[in-house]
Parts: C-alpha cells; structure tokens; sequence
C-alpha cells in the first residue's frame, strides 16, 4: 500500500492492464513504423493503386481456384486462403480481421487429376504445394487426409494436414487482463503469426464480416465507417496458411498487407494515465488533477471507473432489478448526478487542464427502463417508450448505435469525453459475435480524428 497524492493505492488489475496493453502495443507500433522495409523484406506487393485505409476484399480472379465446394485463392508465394462451403458460396466481404485480398497475382499453376475414386487438385507456388482430394460421394470438407500443404524450411521438408498441433507457435495475445499477476493470465493466451514450426493457420471461420472495406476515416467521427455483419448460415472453413518457415518478418509483412496497416494510436496514448476503481466525485477528481500539476507530474489521460454512471447503491434503493441477469448497476449510461451534478461542465473544466477523458463501460445489460435515454433507445428494440421490459442489448443494430451515441448531454458517448474503455466481462456470453466488434469499430473514427 501506497500514498499517491494523498490516495491510498495498492496495485490494482486496471492499471496493470495499461502497463501490460502498452508492452504488447510497443513491438506492434515499432513494427508499424517500419512497415516499409517489412513489405519490402516479403518480396510481394500490393496492388497499390487505393488511398490509405481503403482496401479491396475481392481477390483478382487470377489468383482464385475452385475445385467442387472448395475455394483456394493464392495471395502471395507463400500465404493461400483455403474455403470450403457445404452450399458452395464463398465470402468476399472484409472479415474483422482479414480487409485486403486484392494483391499482385503470384506465379503458381494448379492441376486436376483422377486419384482412385475421386479427383485431387495440386496448387504450387514458388514456395508452397497444396493438394487437396475429393472421394466420389464426400462432402469435400477440409479433414487430415484429404488436405496438405507442404513446403521446405531450410533443408527440411514440412508437411501441414488439418488438425496438427502448431507446437512452437510464438504466440499473441490473451482477450482480457481481468485477472492477471505477471505472466498468469485469467484466460490463456492465443496462438500468434509467427511459429518455430514455420507454419500458422489462422481459422477466420467464425469471425464476423464487415460491410465495407472503407477505413479511411477522411471525415474523423463524421465518417461513414464499415459496420460489422454476421457470416451466412451454413457450414464453412475459412483458413489462411502462412507458410513462411522462420521467415518472421516476412510473415509479419504479409500479414500488414491483408490484414491492414496497424494504426498508430494517437500520442496521448503513450502519456500518463490515472485510472483507479474508487468512486470519486467531480471534486476528488479536481482535486487529484491538481495534485498532478502541483507536483509537476505529467498527467495525460483521466480514466473513471464505472461509478460515473448510476450504481447499485442507489438503484437498491429505487427497488431496481436487471432484467438481464447481470449484476445491478454493472452496466449504466446515466451520469450519476450525486457525484457529478454537471457532467458537461466537470468535462469541459477537465479539457481545459489539458486531459483526455474516458469513461469505463460494460454494455452487457444493455439499456435498462430507468436509463435517462431509454424512451429514445426503446423503439430501437421493438418496444414503446413507456414499456418496463427489455430484450436483449441488440448493439450491433446501427439505429442503437446511433441513438446511444448522439449528441445529447445526457449521453456518454458525447458530453464532452474523448473516448470509452468498452469492458465486455470475463466469463459472460454474448449472444452475437459482432456486438463487441462494432463498439471497437465505433471508437476507431474518433481515433484518427485526433480526439
């Protein structure tokens, strides 16, 4: 326990998370710097003739191979898209992860020939060989015996078959801190790009689609941006294999390419940030900010926890309940007006002392009854204003979005606070994989506008 400006601090998960979100950002920043020679070192090329953060998810058909229910697109030497879909349609929207598929056509040739009772392709690049079989009568979906790919690494020959264990993968990340003491996180941490096996599948079987591939955000927060979509019904494998032996740079480069650059955060980001789970009123937090300044600290961005919105004290004592299962006063979109009477007024104060300010959300329970918005957001859900009951919090609708975040006082999206940390639970299911997708794609265009 420690004494900061007369606050009595233990170290607490929040800002251990800033620290740990900033190790993992730097290599990734760097990296992004230098995304130049990283192009370069991968011997491939985008197509190029589009401005920055706009892309094309529909690959040349050049680079395209369909054999029965299969797709396999070549995007560079060493990087193949491989699709299977049981009704024979293929995605050609901008997933949430993969953006840009339209690249310069590598040299490759492909065959069909009869194997048994089936018919079998073969792919080959400079680098990689795929073959694939199809028995007479199978479904032709991607299983250990009928797809491989294989390559050589140095002097040895590898061979990938679906279903094989990428044992020294290098690793990436881990979707939430909540929890963690050094290298003990809460959730384990996932697979990453590169791997001493010099292979990596990445699965984008299930991750939800993007409408457009427009990022450019030319009109900051007044932008169209790309709103996320769910996948078709229907049963897909939608795999990229990065071959790349331990060619880690290059794997990295072609990952840029169709995946996107990765935007630098604004520089704010990297200054100081006070964040603590404590309920202060809008005088402690004055008073903190003054701290700061009279000790010459530097100070950049404000975090306030979650007792900015009405909590669980008070909506106790109104006899509340959370129609959503969730802890009471866990998600909230109303200023709690006992600690901050005048929110704009707190914020604008705020702005002048040369901080950014965010505010700390779990949208899991969506908008409940007694919110202040809620006979605006209502019809949003297919209920009249003066309804008591909700339905589940359908943010991925863009009339929820938009009603949430327009600029009324009274919202949180627009009061005067520059951005908002979006916590989605440890351990709480959401019912559509695009509701947390669209949040972050709704952050992004304040991002690039310099908020």
């Amino acid at each position: 326990m420690r004494k900061i400006f007369g606050q009595s601090i233990s170290p607490g998960t929040s800002f251990r998370s800033i620290l740990a979100l900033a190790a993992i950002l730097a290599p990734l920043v760097a990296f992004a710097g230098n995304a130049t020679d990283a192009t370069k070192a991968a011997s491939f090329s985008n197509t190029g003739s589009h401005p920055a953060g706009l892309y094309n998810p529909v690959a040349n058909p050049k680079a395209v191979v369909i054999f029965e229910h299969a797709r396999f697109t070549v995007l560079t030497s060493r990087l193949i898209r491989m699709e299977w879909a049981a009704d024979g349609k293929f995605e050609d929207h901008a997933s949430f992860v993969f953006l840009n598929r339209n690249l310069a056509v590598p040299e490759f040739r492909h065959s069909v020939t009869s194997v048994g009772s089936g018919h079998s392709i073969s792919i080959e690049t400079e680098d990689l060989k795929l073959i694939y079989t199809v028995a007479d009568g199978s479904s032709g979906k991607f299983t250990p015996q009928d797809l491989q790919v294989s390559f050589k690494m140095d002097s040895t020959d590898v061979a990938w078959h679906p279903g094989m264990a990428d044992t020294g993968n290098l690793q990436g990340t881990t979707r939430t801190l909540d929890g963690a003491l050094g290298s003990n996180t809460g959730e384990p941490i996932g697979s990453g790009l590169i791997s001493r096996d010099g292979w990596v599948v990445v699965d984008d079987s299930k991750r939800p689609l993007f409408d457009s591939a427009d990022f450019r955000f030319a009109q900051g927060e007044n932008s169209p941006w790309p709103w996320v979509m769910e996948r078709p019904a229907g049963e897909r494998q939608d795999w990229y294999f990065f071959g790349y032996g331990h060619h880690y740079k290059q794997a990295l480069g072609a990952f840029v390419t169709v995946a996107g650059r990765i935007p630098l955060p604004p520089r704010f980001a990297f200054g100081t940030w006070w964040s603590r789970y404590w309920a202060y009123s809008d005088q402690e937090l004055g008073q903190l900010i003054r701290g700061f300044r009279e000790n010459d600290t530097p100070l950049d961005v404000l975090v306030i926890d979650m007792d900015w919105h009405v909590g669980r004290t008070q909506l106790e004592a109104m006899h509340k309940i959370d129609q959503s299962g969730q802890g009471l006063g866990w998600t909230g979109y109303s200023w709690n007006k006992l600690l901050f009477p005048d929110p704009s007024a707190f914020l604008s104060k705020v702005h002048q002392d040369g901080l950014k300010v965010t505010l700390n959300m779990h949208p899991a329970s969506g908008i409940q009854p007694w919110e202040v918005r809620y006979p605006e957001m209502a019809p949003c859900h297919g209920h009249r204003p003066r309804n008591t009951e909700i339905r589940s919090f359908r943010y991925y609708g863009q009339e929820v979005r938009n009603e949430l975040y327009e600029p009324h006082a009274s919202s949180p999206g627009k009061a005067g606070n520059r951005f908002l940390v979006a916590r989605l639970a440890a351990g709480v299911e959401h019912r559509n994989a695009g509701s947390q997708s669209n949040l972050v794609a709704e952050l992004r265009p304040l991002q690039r506008s310099g908020a």
